[in-house]
């Protein structure tokens, strides 16, 4: 019987493991990392690093353009390898790599460089493991560096180094210590601390303080030295915990494989087939982006119970970083929303606790808008309610009826641009109804866009409140929810910069980046209301001329703009331009629903056309492979959206939009174990329009679906053509979600 049982067991994990596919061999982590002052590519750094981690490590001074790079590091230090004496003295710390020959996975990164050094990396959730093998012939250094003041000894005997770097905190401006400990497998030959780029060395001194500070190891030539390294902000004797907890006595292929096993377990939530290799790798490098953030800021001390560091205070339980949310509001958390539900009930918790703790959530003083709002009403809709809405609302109405200017961090661009926290200009955003701008000048003040931004944020506490049974704060948000058509110019049909009489800026130029607006013109700002296109429609005359509209939104010359107050081609501006489709701007977040606003004017086939252009023509898997800044997980995850063949289109209601599936089919494997399939027969590069749909084996003429529709299991089937049927998806009851519409 023992017998029989034995292999029953063994039969179960070969057949797990058989269904489960290598996903990981699809990842590329150079994606977007080749990226200029001119032109951004995604500016992405090829991290090493486990879901929502607590810490990434990345190779330090990498550049694809130049092909050199100087070592390898992460949580603010870093570590190069040298092969001399004389590189250390002169300050030669940069090496060059062929960048065919780099492996960039996301559980492990290689490079070989041309002073024969190969660097390797891998990690677990909080600590990184390093590999250095130097060339035979050659001596084997290694310099440390870190940055702020460090404090910094080294023990021979143990074979380790351990300190603090004292550094600032950008949001309270205390100050804090990041503990660390770097464990190495090989005896020092020589050592010694460095200041100022080793243009000070002092052989043999083991302690060291100051700016600047770091050190240096020598090993015995042509050696192979494995390097584990712990960081905590919250004690020395937590970093201790947390790597005897983490690594303890495995070596580094151990943590490989073991970090490879969580990133295929992750990929394989969403399995993608047909297509070709190259959407494949696309579509993977993508959800590894799009899987990075929110990181876990929390330690587990010896007993396992988290605790995390924040303004100078530690306290008890988890913490999760903030991404910008300016960024991610449109896409990651919907995302995640779907396939890390058990993630998001802890996120919504942070950014409530963000709130307590500071007085503040945040983004608004690094872009515009109050969307910590749009994260948890889009929380709550589906289903994720590990917050309580009365205070978040209560948080809210303080939010944007405060305002404190940013002027420390980025701080002559803050003033310049009026950025800070709260809600920048709510006195004349609820006096007037939106937030003014003055005639004759040509600075960048961001005034409608951000007038359309608070609204779109208004409109989720309105619907956060009616949710909940909030009377009070729906009726209080409804005065203010349609507040973008203050800023509607009907003569032209275009959103516009209004002074405090009343009147639009009479030198508006629709080509014009800056402004009023934020990170481009007139022409993708104006259909910015995600929330109601219905109510755009209105303002426009009716859907003829809003599909009008949108037809021009995508013919009109690409190349026909002008900086405006910027005073110069700002990056995103090349990158609009490069994109040629128009004046439409993928490469930046306020257009990446534009396209999936034909299902709202009953001409869904339009959509398709161009998402599947967009998805081919702006994305790729390696270093030019995204249409502009990926922006932390914002991008990637609307790609991985749209390859499914649906969006978000407005968060905070609990319905996508559809497009056109890039696969053949896409299966879901949800948290419950259910499963949703996309299934797109007759799929190709030509065949890109929705012939005729089915949801669950019925009938299906709707151009969107429901959260629930997803997270019961059950299968979307589109039968794809290489002609648009001009039938489906047309009647009313067809359309997506429009506060004008369904309130």
């Amino acid at each position: 019987m023992k017998r029989y049982l034995t292999l029953l067991v063994t039969l179960f994990f070969v057949g797990y493991s058989y269904a489960q596919q290598d996903l990981v061999q699809y990842v590329n982590t150079l994606q977007g990392s080749h990226n200029t002052s001119d032109f951004s590519h995604g500016r992405c750094s090829p991290l090493v690093g486990l879901p929502q981690g607590a810490n990434f490590w990345s190779p330090n001074g990498f550049s694809i353009i130049n092909k050199t790079v100087r070592g390898a590091g992460g949580g603010g230090f870093s570590l190069t390898p040298l092969v001399s004496r004389a590189d250390l003295q002169e300050g030669n710390f940069s090496s060059g790599f062929d960048p065919d020959q780099v492996v960039g996975s996301p559980h492990y990164f290689k490079v070989a460089t041309e002073n024969g050094v190969t660097t390797e990396m891998t990690t677990t959730e909080r600590c990184g493991y390093f590999k250095f093998t130097f060339p035979r012939s050659k001596e084997a250094f290694l310099l440390y560096g870190g940055g702020g003041k460090t404090d910094i000894c080294i023990n021979p005997e143990k074979q380790r180094i351990t300190g603090f770097v004292t550094n600032q905190s950008w949001h309270s401006q205390a100050r804090y210590k990041t503990y660390f400990i770097m464990q190495f497998n090989q005896p020092f030959v020589a050592y010694g601390t460095t200041q100022n780029q080793s243009k000070v060395i002092l052989d043999q001194k083991q302690m060291d303080s100051g700016n600047g500070v770091g050190a240096y190891l020598k090993f015995k030539n042509g050696a192979s030295v494995e390097v584990v390294t712990s960081i905590s902000k919250i004690s020395a004797e937590q970093a201790q915990v947390t790597l005897d907890r983490e690594v303890g006595s495995k070596r580094f292929n151990e943590i490989k494989e073991q970090s490879y096993t969580v990133w295929n377990d992750l990929l394989n939530k969403i399995l993608v087939e047909g297509g070709t290799e190259e959407q494949r790798k696309t579509f993977y490098s993508c959800m590894f982006r799009a899987n990075l953030r929110p990181g876990k800021e929390y330690e587990v001390d010896k007993e396992g119970n988290p605790h995390y560091f924040y303004g100078g205070k530690i306290y008890d339980g988890k913490y999760h970083s903030n991404p910008i949310l300016w960024d991610a509001y449109r896409s990651l958390f919907a995302l995640q929303n779907i396939i890390n539900t058990e993630g998001e009930k802890e996120y919504v918790q942070s950014l409530m606790k963000t709130k307590e703790l500071s007085g503040w959530w945040p983004s608004g003083h690094v872009m515009i808008g109050n969307h910590a709002i749009s994260v948890l009403a889009d929380a709550w809709a589906k289903g994720i309610r590990t917050f309580d809405p009365e205070t978040a609302l209560k948080y809210y109405y303080h939010e944007i009826t405060h305002s404190v200017l940013d002027s420390i961090n980025n701080s002559a661009y803050n003033i310049d641009h009026e950025r800070g926290y709260g809600r920048m200009g709510f006195e004349n955003y609820f006096s007037q109804g939106y937030i003014p701008y003055p005639q004759n000048t040509n600075r960048v003040m961001e005034t409608t866009s951000k007038t359309i931004e608070y609204n779109y944020d208004d409109f989720c506490a309105y619907k956060l409140a009616q949710m909940t049974g909030n009377k009070y704060y729906e009726d209080l948000f409804a005065k203010h929810i349609f507040n973008y058509k203050n800023v509607f110019d009907p003569s032209d049909d275009f959103f516009k910069g209004r002074d405090v009489e009343g009147n639009f800026d009479i030198d508006f130029n629709p080509y014009e980046w800056g402004g009023a607006f934020v990170e481009g013109n007139g022409w993708q700002w104006r259909f910015a209301v995600q929330q109601d296109a219905q109510g755009m429609m209105d303002l426009m005359g009716g859907e003829k001329e809003f599909i009008e509209n949108l037809d021009e939104l995508f013919s009109v010359r690409s190349d026909s703009v002008l900086h405006g107050g910027y005073g110069y081609w700002i990056h995103e501006i090349n990158e609009a331009v490069a994109g040629g489709q128009g004046q439409y701007a993928q490469g930046n977040e306020p257009c990446f629903h534009n396209i999936y606003l034909y299902n709202h004017a009953g001409q869904p086939w339009k959509g398709q056309k161009l998402l599947r252009e967009s998805l081919t023509k702006l994305y790729n898997s390696g270093p030019k492979g995204f249409p502009g800044d990926e922006d932390g997980g914002a991008m990637s995850s609307w790609y991985v959206f749209s390859a499914m063949g649906f969006y978000t289109v407005t968060p905070g209601v609990a319905q996508y939009s559809l497009g056109s599936p890039l696969f053949n089919k896409i299966t879901i494997t949800l948290e419950s174990g259910k499963k949703f399939t996309i299934v797109a027969d007759d799929n190709s590069a030509d065949n890109v329009y929705i012939k005729s749909a089915t949801l669950n084996g019925n009938s299906y003429s709707k151009n969107w679906i429901t959260h629930d529709d997803i997270m019961n299991g059950g299968e979307l089937h589109f039968e794809m053509s290489s002609k648009p049927n001009k039938q489906r998806g047309t009647g009313d009851q067809d359309k997506p979600y429009s506060l004008s519409k369904h309130n």
